[in-house]
């Protein structure tokens, strides 16, 4: 053979079977599953935010969002340089420590923290819990454990009066306009729209009244929105306010409804306080 040249291989020669004679898939095990099906603005959020590796926040957050009855999930490691130590910033650096050195005996953990759906459960031998453990098992480093704990939830809801155009609605008393069916199903409308726009906040995030006034008079037929509050259940201490046998703590007008950073906001699509003037 001369120098920089390659032998010439026939195809007979390397043999006469063809390739699907050498290489057999053979797969007789029924296929399965399939049955649960994710809208399709879910599934490409999911796909968006799926990890490139293992052994990450990014993985164990994605395994557990997929566990049914998990609304919005988030993943915490407490450890790392403590700077509110009263010693930090007061040696150079390389005299001495940051901090205490850690128990080998001792795992180290990190908190993931669930908000569940309207109607999931968190404990039992069915619930959330037991879910998000198992999934994220193989996905935890080695001797690194999670706290798998429940967000608070803060119920949201909305009082307003509302001025309504264009629409058919029977020409009575406000009582009687309120209580009809075309009234009814105008008002869950414009909850649904709000529910989507709470649905959609992080731990954390506040419900701000901008935003619930404008998911408001995105409804064709509503004309004006006046008198609105945001209603948080449960009540803050001292702050209760009692309308129809509901306890809630009423803001004022224009107030953003705020969040601790373990809660997140929950919708209460209760149309009893919406008024149609």
């Amino acid at each position: 053979v001369q120098r920089g040249k390659r032998p010439k291989v026939s195809h007979a020669a390397a043999g006469s079977n063809p390739l699907e004679s050498v290489v057999a898939i053979d797969h007789t095990a029924p296929l399965s599953g399939g049955e649960q099906l994710w809208p399709d603005a879910r599934y490409r959020e999911l796909v968006l935010r799926a990890p490139r590796s293992t052994w990450s926040v990014e993985a164990v957050r994605l395994a557990a969002s997929l566990v049914p009855g998990v609304r919005r999930i988030v993943v915490r490691d407490s450890g790392g340089l403590d700077i509110n130590l009263p010693i930090f910033g007061t040696f150079n650096f390389s005299e001495r420590v940051f901090g205490a050195e850690r128990d080998l005996v001792s795992p180290n953990f990190f908190t993931v923290l669930v908000a569940l759906t309207s109607a999931a459960i968190f404990e039992g031998p069915a619930g959330v819990r037991i879910s998000v453990e198992s999934v994220i098992e193989d996905l935890r480093p080695i001797g690194i454990y999670p706290r798998v704990k429940e967000a608070t939830r803060v119920f949201v809801g909305i009082a307003a009066d509302l001025v309504v155009t264009g629409i058919p609605l029977p020409r009575t008393s406000t009582g009687i306009l309120n209580d009809s069916d075309a009234a009814k199903s105008f008002k869950t409308a414009l909850l649904e729209r709000v529910g989507r726009y709470v649905d959609g906040l992080d731990f954390g995030e506040p419900v701000r009244f901008s935003e619930v006034t404008s998911a408001l008079m995105g409804q064709p037929g509503l004309a004006d929105v006046r008198n609105l509050r945001l209603l948080r259940s449960p009540p803050r201490l001292g702050q209760v306010t009692e309308i129809e046998g509901r306890q809630f703590t009423g803001l004022p007008c224009g107030e953003n409804l705020s969040v601790g950073n373990n809660e997140i906001a929950t919708f209460a699509d209760d149309f009893a306080l919406l008024r149609i003037v």
